[in-house]
């Protein structure tokens, strides 16, 4: 099973579509006093912000597109924040972190 992590944040998400990432990071982020007045399109728009204020990178995404969470998740991976891990190799860490 592969999972997804946040560069900086422990806890991975699974890897059940693109949307699915984005909207669980977004149900992350309300937890943060910041962003929880937030609604969804606002959080989208906040990570556009982000990615194109932190980024040397040129990315293009459009905020009217069908496939604005695929495009952003791609953006997210392509700037190495999200990381696609596999479940297994997680577990093994853990358990030698563990012993």
């Amino acid at each position: 099973m592969k999972k997804v992590i946040l560069v900086g944040f422990p806890n991975s998400i699974k890897l059940k579509s693109k949307n699915y990432v984005i909207r669980t990071l977004y149900e992350r982020a309300k937890k943060n006093p910041f962003l929880s007045n937030h609604s969804y399109d606002e959080y989208l728009d906040f990570l556009i912000n982000q990615v194109e204020s932190l980024s040397s990178t040129k990315v293009d995404i459009d905020r009217n597109s069908d496939t604005l969470e695929r495009d952003i998740y791609n953006a997210l991976r392509k700037l190495n924040w999200l990381k696609v891990i596999n479940g297994l190799f997680v577990g093994i860490i853990t358990t030698n972190v563990g012993v």
